[in-house]
């Protein structure tokens, strides 16, 4: 048995990276996720988009 990277394993690691606090690295495993989103939903990918957005801004902190 073989354990490879796929789709879903990206998101929902991401998830848990963003849960913790590591923002960098929810933000690098939503990039992975989209660059390979063979045999996923639309919505699931434009909630992926939707969320890095979220997390890009949220990692370059507030505006002044």
């Amino acid at each position: 048995m073989a354990i490879q990277p796929t789709p879903v394993g990206y998101f929902n690691l991401a998830g848990v990276y963003e849960k913790v606090g590591r923002l960098d690295d929810a933000v690098r495993t939503f990039r992975l996720y989209l660059a390979d989103r063979r045999g996923e939903k639309d919505t699931n990918i434009q909630s992926a988009r939707a969320e890095l957005r979220r997390l890009e801004q949220r990692a370059r902190g507030p505006r002044p």
